[in-house]
């Protein structure tokens, strides 16, 4: 049980990270557009996981990025970690909901 729990820390904790990095390597079109991949790890936690463990490591990346971003901790943050948050969790609810459809189906 406990080393089920860790193990699961230490994926959240990857996949937080890989998505930190890939969204500090995005590709920007003028002022307006940007390519980034950041959500795909985020979206993989959420349906390892499931939608609180997604909502929690979204959380996490939208803080550190905040932080490590040129504009850094300001009033507005909330905002930025919007996105991440709604990438990890939305990703695990909509999985979970397909999962007892899939269930249904089958039998």
């Amino acid at each position: 049980m406990k080393k089920n729990l860790v193990l699961k820390i230490v994926i959240c904790g990857v996949m937080a990270a890989l998505s930190i990095v890939l969204e500090k390597f995005s590709i920007e079109i003028g002022d307006i557009y940007k390519i980034t991949f950041y959500g795909l790890p985020l979206m993989f936690t959420g349906v390892m996981f499931g939608y609180k463990v997604g909502l929690l490591t979204g959380l996490v990346v939208g803080f550190v990025s905040q932080l490590t971003s040129k504009y850094g901790l300001s009033p507005t943050t909330p905002l930025w970690m919007f996105a991440p948050i709604i990438w990890g969790g939305m990703s695990g609810f909509i999985c979970s909901c397909f999962k007892d459809k899939a269930y249904e189906l089958k039998s």
